[in-house]
């Protein structure tokens, strides 16, 4: 799941980058939120793509600059090797778990 869903961020990220279209990260709380105060209770991707489009209208959101791609690299890379640490970490107390006392 996490390989695909990586591959899907690159994606988007990759075309956003290529149609230079300015774009708004917002938590998917605050979305759903902002939907449930203005009456939006359907949950369906038209419903999602007009609450959103709204949203962007009437708050004052920054523009999310795309990551460069050496960056976005960068960040894979030290997100690997947090991951690798973790499961070192890990099979470092499941070895001294295993060992007879």
């Amino acid at each position: 799941m996490a390989a695909s869903w990586n591959w899907v961020q690159d994606r988007v990220r990759q075309t956003w980058r290529e149609h230079v279209n300015p774009y708004t990260r917002v938590n998917p709380r605050q979305a759903h939120e902002f939907a449930r105060t203005t009456g939006v209770l359907a949950k369906s991707d038209r419903v999602d793509a007009r609450v959103l489009a709204r949203m962007g209208a009437v708050l004052d959101s920054p523009v999310t600059i795309p990551l460069s791609p050496a960056r976005t690299r960068l960040s894979d890379f030290l997100r690997r090797r947090r991951q690798l640490v973790e499961m070192r970490e890990a099979e470092k107390l499941h070895r001294h778990n295993a060992l007879p006392s």
